[in-house]
């Protein structure tokens, strides 16, 4: 690689793959379908054909005579002649960005739907006739590797997974995921988890997380009954269930490829499941349980459903809509639904205290009440038209609100007032859970979990999963005369942070110190230093990260 010679390939197209078996053999392939080989290190190409006009995005060959090329639309092609011909095998959809074998009937695609977002991985265990999907991410997928059988990994946008079970499960290694969380829960003030890109768990009240062993990707909702026993839910249908606290969990038969955006169970048997379709707005689904999740019973509903609550085994409301809202409600355990409301926004979110009072949240700052059990709803003014995603409350006094661009809202007079309380975050937030009247949570965009202890303001505690260097925003600022700063090192490093003048001098220097693999959090006092603008800087490694601050007294 000290030196590299310019070889012509004798066309114009965009060349995306190539591979080689030896120092003669290898092949090219690239826009609109076309193959190239070279029998004499690359000195000289000529083209085959490929019997497809899609784009190919990978070639791989295990010997001089079999191997695939893969591309746009789901193109598989085959070869055991050394490219003379082609055939066209069924694989996936969308962008198959990358191809891997280990033998002649072992292989692995990437793929990615062309938009950044949403990657699988396939695999064939008969060269290519059959391919079964292994698992599903919201990122995309560009690479895949495998150094046998058994152990592989696969690359794409901010994600690196592993296997060490040919495919069979596959974890995230990468230092550089942004995990989204959709859901919270918790059991008590220590123990709780988050779900969204995986399932997180932490034991000591959201200082610290760690990722549980759930192979799949888009879940959308959480809910545990006690510190062992908890289900899982989200994309295409699936469900997971828990017996030891979330460090291993069972995949449960729903029955449906539909989202499942919102799981509650009212004792380890009885449990309520709600969805619809993803991008869609035609039907919904309701799935029910009375074995735990063992087997679910399905009914079909017009409309999406986001969110269900149940009081007991008995009473419970599910909301919901798309281009209008809708809240249902039953009292004979599910079997039978009833509509008491139908509306212009969606909503979002459902949360009782008793058999009577309830709240519901949705689109363009809608906020309701009922006090009798939802034959009435009051319109609440909130003061604000940002999306609430989440209401919870700990009793009929107290409550939450977290949505859109980082929004909370707290009521301390059952929902006479929402004042609006400072998150810290302009993310979205899609969660939020209280296990008292004073500790809660909320999570959302970005791996963003903040906590709080005092219910009269929230506490900025942004942890995202300690897996790269951070340097946090400053908070308050503008403040005077001390601010807090936040930082994280995903490894041992010498960490430098200093503050400087608009002009570059240097003013401070905060912290000069080996620091573990972690995240801290500093409060620095400017009593000496007149109002203006200042900067403060992180250096650990390599890593460079400078933000602004604004002291004004």
């Amino acid at each position: 690689g000290n030196s590299w010679t310019h070889e012509v390939s004798g066309t114009g197209v965009y060349l995306y793959s190539v591979y080689f078996i030896d120092s003669f053999t290898g092949w090219a392939v690239g826009l609109a379908g076309k193959i190239f080989k070279t029998t004499d290190g690359g000195d000289n190409w000529f083209s085959e054909v490929s019997g497809t006009t899609y784009s190919l995005r990978s070639v791989f060959f295990i010997n001089s005579n079999t191997g695939w090329a893969v591309g746009e639309s789901g193109e598989t092609l085959k070869t055991t002649d050394g490219g003379s011909t082609w055939t066209h095998q069924i694989s996936g959809s969308g962008y198959l960005s990358s191809v891997y074998f280990v033998d002649s009937n072992t292989g692995w695609i990437a793929q990615n739907y062309g938009n950044g977002s949403d990657g699988r991985i396939y695999k064939t265990t008969d060269g290519g006739e059959s391919w079964i999907s292994q698992c599903y991410v919201l990122n995309a997928l560009y690479s895949v590797c495998f150094a046998d059988s058994n152990i592989g990994w696969a690359v794409g946008n901010e994600t690196i997974l592993k296997t060490s079970a040919g495919g069979v499960d596959w974890t995230y290694q990468n230092s550089i995921t942004r995990y989204t969380l959709y859901s919270i829960n918790f059991v008590d003030s220590n123990t709780g988890w988050a779900a969204g890109d995986g399932v997180f768990n932490t034991t000591d009240a959201g200082n610290h997380w760690s990722r549980n062993a759930v192979v799949s990707s888009a879940l959308y909702s959480i809910y545990f009954k006690d510190i062992n026993s908890g289900w899982v839910v989200g994309y295409q249908g699936q469900i997971f269930r828990t017996t030891d606290g979330g460090n291993s969990w069972i995949s449960q038969s729903s029955g449906t490829q539909d989202a499942l955006y919102s799981v509650f169970f009212s004792d380890l048997n009885n449990g309520w499941i709600v969805g619809g379709e993803l991008w869609g707005y035609h039907h919904g689904i309701i799935l029910k349980t009375t074995d735990g999740g063992n087997t679910w019973i399905s009914q079909n509903y017009e409309n999406t459903l986001n969110s269900v609550y149940f009081i007991n085994a008995d009473v419970g409301w599910a909301v919901g809509g798309y281009w209008s809202g809708i809240i249902l409600k039953t009292t004979d355990g599910g079997d039978n639904w009833i509509s008491q409301y139908s509306g212009p926004s969606e909503l979002f979110s459902v949360c009782f205290t008793d058999l009577y009072t309830g709240f519901v949240v949705g689109g363009y700052g809608t906020l309701f009440k009922t006090s009798d059990g939802g034959n009435t709803w009051d319109d609440q003014y909130s003061g604000s038209t940002e999306d609430y995603y989440s209401v919870y409350s700990a009793d009929a006094i107290t409550g939450w609100i977290a949505g859109k661009n980082g929004t909370i809202l707290q009521t301390t007079n059952g929902g006479n007032n929402w004042v609006p309380q400072t998150s810290g975050t302009t993310n979205d937030l899609h969660s939020v859970f209280f296990a008292n009247s004073s500790t809660g949570w909320t999570v959302g965009d970005a791996g963003t979990i903040l906590t709080t202890s005092e219910y009269t303001s929230v506490e900025q505690e942004e942890f995202t999963i300690l897996n790269k260097y951070k340097l946090e925003q400053n908070f308050p600022n503008p403040f005077n005369p001390t601010t807090k700063i936040k930082y994280s090192v995903p490894q041992t490093s010498r960490v430098q942070i200093k503050v400087f003048d608009v002009l570059g001098n240097e003013l401070a220097t905060i912290v000069n110190e080996e620091k573990p693999a972690g995240g801290y959090e500093l409060t620095w006092n400017a009593a000496n230093l007149p109002s203006g603008v200042y900067f403060y800087q992180l250096r650990a490694g390599d890593f460079i990260q400078t933000k602004k601050m604004i002291l004004l007294r």
